[in-house]
């Protein structure tokens, strides 16, 4: 995530993006570059050792390497974070109903992923993740023109599961809500041929 805010320059409440490591061309230490927003525009700066300043000065190196991206945090991580924006957009859905919040607290279905949100006790919960669009997409989408920061919908299978899917710039990552199984889900993309819920039935392009 703090490569994504990086890369995107999404700041912190406190207004910092958080800086990122790479390497220097002919250096072992690490190197750092930061992004400051400066009302509409985006300074950058790279903070280098004596050392390493000293080889940019001599021309003996100016290459600088950092990392465009990074992989899913370990899947532990990852799953909780998904039942937890699970059961809080269930949360908001049933909001306006009467009785909703009630209904997802005495919920007996929502007991598993609920506990895994919280305490992590199922050791492996398995979900889905692939890229559907390019991170820095700026088109229109679903009627709405700009860069598509986050999106998320449910799908209910014709087998009776339901699957909370969630894009995050462009990273779909998908969860069954009613247990730690994702081959339900495979199955549906296998036989929808791959379209993500996000861009299907109601939710497919006019």
């Amino acid at each position: 995530m703090e490569v994504l805010r990086f890369h995107q320059a999404i700041p912190s409440k406190k207004g910092r993006v958080p800086p990122m490591l790479g390497v220097m061309l002919g250096s072992e230490a690490p190197i750092s570059i930061r992004r400051v927003l400066d009302g509409d525009e985006i300074i950058a700066s790279v903070e280098l050792n004596e050392d390493q300043f000293e080889l940019v000065r001599s021309g003996q190196s100016s290459k600088l390497y950092f990392p465009v991206g990074t992989g899913i945090p370990t899947a532990k991580v990852t799953s909780r974070f998904l039942a937890k924006v699970a059961l809080e957009a269930i949360a908001q859905r049933l909001l306006s109903s009467d009785g909703g919040i009630d209904y997802i607290v005495e919920e007996e279905q929502f007991d598993l992923i609920r506990e895994h949100a919280r305490y992590g006790h199922v050791k492996e919960w398995p979900y889905y993740v692939r890229r559907i669009y390019d991170a820095n997409l700026d088109e229109k989408i679903h009627g709405l023109e700009g860069q598509k920061v986050h999106e998320y919908d449910f799908l209910h299978t014709c087998h009776g599961e339901l699957y909370f899917v969630l894009a995050l710039y462009g990273v779909e990552l998908t969860i069954n809500i009613d247990g730690p199984c994702i081959e339900g889900y495979e199955t549906w993309l296998n036989e929808n041929d791959n379209v993500s819920p996000l861009y299907w039935g109601e939710n497919a392009e006019g």
